[in-house]
């Protein structure tokens, strides 16, 4: 086929194709093709016969699996320069695991997995190459799986946003997300509006701001700390919190319930209020002698811990 120049220069630079001389670049892209998608369009659906694998020249496409009951789960945007649905050349199953949809228009070389086999058998550093692509997503996912199981939603978006920022190649302190907030949600596992109510929280406290799809980071180290506070606080405190609302249960509050608010968590047991900041451990404010209900109890009066 006649290839862009700089459509040739982009592969080039990928470590999948870097390592084939110019005969075999040929024969791989004779057996390829340039598409030309528009949003919504799909490359493969789960199931069917995994024949092929892309490459992402300009656009994004979603890799996504629909759940029993319908809802979409992504597991990952594809960006610029990046390859998708490689891993499955050496998977024992013969069909695609997931599903592959354009989320904007997008141009996508669509590669034969038949001839890139060929290739492999003649090409010792064609072969390590696709290992290390293999080995970088599987640390990709058990991260995921550690963030998606372990972390609770706020963690997951101040992850998001920091992986996505890490990602900028210059020192830019801003970036664009890469899809819909529907769809980051669905990533993350949590609902649209949970997502949109965390930026709005990181957005009050000043550690970001938006316009659109655009995300600027006003204050790195405060977003870090927020995180690390988060984790901290999900990690050693969540049982400290259990224990205190039993305490309270067992002196007798009638009504034991969490309020979340800005960089906190309120507990309240009737007259007795417990204040967790995700930046430090959770606190004991004794309320007066007579209990009394919670829209009447005294504000609690020890700063949050920075």
């Amino acid at each position: 086929m006649v290839l862009h120049r700089v459509h040739h220069q982009i592969l080039r630079s990928h470590h999948l194709f870097e390592p084939l001389n110019e005969e075999q670049m040929e024969e791989l892209l004779n057996a390829s093709q340039l598409l030309n998608l528009d949003k919504g369009d799909n490359l493969f659906h789960q199931g069917e016969p995994a024949h092929n694998f892309y490459f992402v020249i300009s656009g994004a496409v979603k890799v996504y699996r629909l759940t029993p009951d319908g809802q979409e789960k992504v597991f990952e945007v594809i960006g610029n320069r990046q390859t998708f649905a490689e891993a499955m050349m050496l998977m024992d199953t013969p069909n695609y695991v997931a599903s592959a949809q354009a989320v904007c228009p997008s141009q996508v070389y669509r590669f034969s997995n038949a001839a890139y086999m060929r290739l492999l058998e003649a090409n010792q550093r064609l072969t390590f190459a696709l290992l290390g692509k293999l080995c970088v997503r599987l640390h990709q996912r058990i991260n995921e799986i550690e963030t998606l199981s372990l972390k609770n939603a706020t963690h997951r978006v101040v992850r998001y946003l920091l992986t996505q920022l890490a990602r900028v190649k210059d020192d830019s302190n801003s970036f664009e997300l890469p899809m819909a907030k529907q769809l980051v949600a669905g990533h993350l596992s949590i609902q649209p509006e949970t997502f949109s109510r965390i930026i709005r929280r990181l957005i009050d406290e000043g550690i970001i701001t938006q316009e659109g799809r655009q995300i600027a980071i006003l204050d790195r180290q405060r977003l870090e700390q927020f995180d690390l506070g988060v984790r901290q606080f999900d990690e050693n405190d969540r049982d400290a919190m259990l224990r205190l609302r039993q305490r309270l249960r067992d002196a007798g509050a009638q009504r034991v319930a969490i309020e979340r608010g800005r960089g906190r968590e309120i507990l309240h047991g009737d007259g007795d209020v417990v204040e967790a900041s995700d930046h430090g451990a959770p606190l004991l404010v004794p309320a007066d002698p007579k209990p009394r209900s919670r829209a009447h109890a005294p504000a609690a009066s020890c700063p949050t811990p920075r």
